[in-house]
């Protein structure tokens, strides 16, 4: 006897789509099925935390975060350069990661593979 995706809770369907490796990899299941797209649209950050979770290094979010907050300043501004040099000398080692877009969650989930294509070009 087969189960109807349909027939699983969305919190179940969330669970799966958590143990993906990348933020990327939500693209073709959530395209694909709408349990999959109301999964998403119902637990985004509990999702993507999970994911990010497992795909960044402990010790390597907080300064994710900082390398996002660098694309949203104007480098021109002073203020804004040493509120985040700040940020950078007072790093939080637990950052929260609820107030982030998709588009967000999917930058640093994209850097994180481009810093391991990196390093296996190094040969580390």
């Amino acid at each position: 006897m087969t189960l109807s995706l349909q027939r699983l809770p969305l919190h179940i369907i969330a669970e799966i789509l958590g143990q993906l490796d990348t933020i990327k990899e939500l693209g073709p299941p959530v395209f694909s099925h709408r349990i999959f797209h109301d999964a998403l649209h119902d637990n985004l950050h509990a999702i993507a935390r999970r994911i990010l979770t497992r795909q960044v290094p402990d010790g390597i979010l907080p300064y994710s975060l900082v390398l996002l907050k660098t694309t949203q300043i104007d480098v021109m501004d002073r203020n804004a350069v040493n509120l985040l040099i700040s940020r950078l000398e007072n790093i939080d080692p637990s950052p929260s990661l609820v107030h982030l877009s998709l588009a967000e969650y999917a930058f640093i989930s994209q850097n994180q593979v481009a810093i391991k294509w990196m390093i296996q070009d190094m040969g580390c």
